[in-house]
């Protein structure tokens, strides 16, 4: 997917990592982890009423040398109520899911079926209520990680992640650490009024 000028070629001939064969013991210059760049797709899209949609893609900054796992925390909380009440708790996730990046790659396998990467959601809006959601994500990438059993795609434990690998129970490399990633999305629907706040880091 990347255009490469006349300058770029002579650099683009040396090897991405020590690795001539990524699938056999070598010794590999990627780090063993890395913070991925977080890049909006397209700004939100701010469906009204707790209503909204935002896709990001993750890139590493090197190339992976075996391969591994982009692993990402995730707290997704929904507060909810009509005027004058105070708010209730509609929704309140904690997981962790996981994007498998191939060897000598810097971004998600899954971006050629998709087209991009990770999305916060909330696709039904809360019309005649105020509330506010939020969504964090830590993210990080693993080189050379076996992804423990308890991942699993369509998880009925983890329904935010869908298809991706995701588990409740917190890895036993997991440190907090990671790029961040997170939606604050505030709004109001009671009577005579319509209006809703939406920030992200990154933005």
């Amino acid at each position: 997917m990347d255009a490469l000028g006349g300058a770029a070629k002579a650099a683009a001939k040396k090897p991405a990592t020590s690795c001539k064969n990524p699938k056999k013991s070598c010794v590999c210059e990627a780090p063993p982890t890395q913070n991925p760049t977080i890049t909006s797709v397209r700004p939100v899209v701010d469906g009204g009423c707790g209503k909204y949609e935002w896709r990001v893609f993750y890139n590493l900054d090197k190339p992976t040398c075996k391969g591994g796992w982009i692993i990402q925390e995730v707290t997704f909380v929904i507060k909810a109520g009509p005027a004058g009440k105070p708010l209730k708790n509609m929704l309140n996730l904690h997981y962790w899911e996981a994007w498998k990046v191939s060897p000598g790659k810097t971004i998600p396998d899954s971006r050629a079926t998709y087209g991009y990467d990770d999305m916060f959601a909330v696709l039904v809006s809360f019309p005649g209520t105020y509330g506010v959601t939020e969504e964090h994500g830590k993210v990080r990438f693993f080189e050379d990680l076996t992804l423990p059993s308890d991942f699993k795609p369509n998880n009925p434990k983890t329904p935010a992640a869908g298809v991706l690998h995701a588990t409740t129970k917190k890895p036993s490399f997991w440190n907090g650490r990671g790029s961040y990633h997170d939606l604050v999305d505030s709004w109001n629907c009671t009577a005579g009024h319509n209006h809703a706040t939406i920030e992200t880091v990154p933005r």
